[in-house]
């Protein structure tokens, strides 16, 4: 019991002193359930969340920048880059 509450001392700590957000499984429980009603689809030259709450999701494209990962956000239709497989 110790452990867990220095555990969580210490996430109360980190959360405190940075941006990070720490989800309640109630949240991630709630997210996954949402997210199991969307789908990724790519619509000609671009990509779209469809299904229920679609319009509270929002995609993320990883890519490496100089031996990092890093993450872009998109806007609601993105279009593919060049070459890229369309679905289609």
């Amino acid at each position: 019991m110790a452990t867990y509450r220095a555990l969580l001392s210490y996430l109360c700590k980190l959360r405190d002193e940075t941006s990070i957000w720490f989800a309640l499984p109630r949240e991630i429980d709630s997210w996954w359930r949402a997210r199991s009603r969307m789908s990724v689809v790519a619509k000609g030259s671009s990509w779209r969340i469809e299904g229920d709450g679609a319009e509270q999701a929002v995609l993320a494209f990883a890519k490496e920048v100089n031996g990092r990962l890093v993450y872009e956000l998109a806007e609601p239709e993105r279009k593919l880059p060049d070459g890229a497989w369309n679905g289609s």
